[in-house]
């Protein structure tokens, strides 16, 4: 499953990227400050986090979890229907 790509931060136009946290066995991914060379970044001081899962799940289950996520920064206020 290919993952869409990440729109930019609303707020300064930064880019952004996916990471992966968590404690032990319960992990989520969350969307930060981007980091690649190009010094475009966003420098605003937030984040979306993904709802958690367990290190041992259905890698398609993951793939959903973070599908979701991306979906959810994605979204805009001029968007017509999500």
């Amino acid at each position: 499953m290919k993952m869409a790509e990440l729109k930019p931060c609303p707020f300064c136009g930064g880019e952004v990227n996916i990471a992966l946290t968590g404690y032990k066995a319960e992990k989520c991914f969350f969307i930060t400050r981007g980091i690649s060379k190009t010094k475009k970044n966003c420098g605003c001081r937030l984040f979306m986090e993904s709802e958690p899962f367990q290190k041992g799940d259905d890698k398609e289950a993951v793939d959903n979890i973070k599908a979701e996520l991306v979906n959810a920064w994605n979204r805009r206020v001029t968007d017509e229907k999500v």
